[in-house]
């Protein structure tokens, strides 16, 4: 990896030699994606930012959408907070700085959090549509894995009616 700080375990390399890495590295899964006509259901989740904050997640997504063929992989971010809808790289800037990287938005739903509320969207300029919105919920496996089928049913509901198409259960 690149800018390592103390008690970091890998070998530092520069960014450009990173960005190079990495590019040749997802473009190479691509091919074989593409190949097998699978590219087009190729996911990267995003999740748990905390740790080196949202720059080096800005620039692997910039890198892998600047390429076309690794630019069809698309990124879903497992919103545990609203820090994608409102980092800026320049905080007087007046676009926020992952509006139109990442392709899918998934918000976190749970018993403390709820990120589904339609101004989380039009706020940062985020056009909120069915094919980029998908729920995800954590702490809550209990409530649709091994349950009943109808909770099951329930939360389809639930995601179609927030206008989502999609459901991950982080558990």
């Amino acid at each position: 990896g690149y800018d390592k700080r103390k008690g970091d375990d890998y070998i530092e390399i520069t960014k450009s030699q990173y960005d190079h890495l990495a590019i040749e590295f997802y473009r190479a899964i691509a091919k074989n994606l593409e190949q097998h006509g699978w590219l087009d259901y190729a996911y990267i989740l995003v999740d748990e930012t905390a740790y080196r904050g949202y720059e080096p997640y800005l620039d692997f997504i910039r890198l892998l959408k600047s390429d076309p063929l690794t630019a069809r992989i698309q990124f879903a971010w497992c919103l545990q907070c609203p820090g994608a809808f409102t980092y800026k790289t320049v905080p007087q800037d007046s676009n926020y700085a992952f509006n139109n990287l990442l392709d899918i938005y998934m918000p976190e739903t749970n018993e403390n959090k709820h990120y589904w509320e339609k101004y989380c969207f039009s706020d940062y300029g985020v056009e909120p549509q069915r094919h980029k919105l998908w729920n995800y919920v954590t702490h809550t496996t209990r409530s649709s894995i091994d349950t009943p089928g109808i909770n099951n049913r329930a939360m389809a509901l639930e995601v179609f009616n927030n206008g989502g198409s999609g459901f991950l259960i982080w558990g």
